[in-house]
């Protein structure tokens, strides 16, 4: 691992940010990564639900973001949060920055009493060694999930099919419990509704993040509620 430069700063960005920072950090992220489902951008600034929380980590060099990492949870109910992006630019990789981000974003959560994260990566991603090392674990699929209370606990809660249901229209804040749900067994799973497609037959999750916001995008394109 190379050395990082000295004047490396880190700090918190949570939403609503301003328009000027959550452009910076989008085109940032734009970079790296393609993002054709949903906005960070719109995230930050609170514009997909007030409800919703969105919280990075970055870290600047000279003022210029060089690597950041966010998740996502509900504030009225921050059980579940979703993890990621991590990514650091190209010539300020191996210099540690991915785990301090990601070590910051987890002490976060756990003031918040976030009880389990979800993170989407594939097995040949190069960062999998990094997840694993903080206490990632796979779920389904390509989901990982870390959990900072009893897993027995947790899944008693969240898990048991004898839980009592409720019925809601489904909202933007519900992103990280529905994608969370959506790692589970179920009788009806693999689904496109932008094509009226469903099965019946449970698959492991190939996608994670994108599955959400297709679902939404089709629920406000028709004008119903889901």
């Amino acid at each position: 691992m190379q050395n990082a430069p000295d004047n490396i700063t880190f700090s918190k960005l949570i939403s609503p940010v301003s328009p000027e920072k959550s452009w910076q950090l989008e085109s940032f992220l734009l970079k790296i990564f393609e993002f054709g489902n949903y906005s960070f951008r719109r995230a930050l600034q609170s514009q997909l639900s007030p409800e919703l929380q969105c919280t990075f980590f970055i870290a600047q060099h000279n003022d210029t973001i060089i690597a950041a990492a966010g998740v996502m949870y509900d504030i009225e109910n921050p059980a579940v949060a979703l993890f990621g992006p991590v990514c650091a630019d190209p010539q300020y990789r191996n210099l540690g920055l991915g785990r301090k981000l990601c070590q910051l974003l987890l002490d976060h959560l756990q003031t918040v009493n976030v009880e389990a994260v979800y993170l989407g990566v594939n097995p040949d991603n190069p960062a999998m060694h990094l997840y694993q090392k903080i206490g990632f674990e796979k779920r389904a699929g390509i989901v990982l999930r870390k959990l900072f209370v009893d897993e027995q606990s947790f899944n008693k809660r969240y898990s048991q099919r004898n839980r009592q249901i409720s019925i809601q229209p489904l909202k933007w804040h519900h992103f990280p419990e529905v994608s969370a749900m959506l790692c589970e067994p179920a009788d009806m799973y693999t689904f496109d509704f932008s094509k009226g497609l469903y099965s019946t037959r449970y698959a492991e999750p190939h996608r994670f993040l994108p599955v959400f916001p297709e679902m939404m995008s089709a629920v406000e394109k028709k004008g119903r509620s889901l």
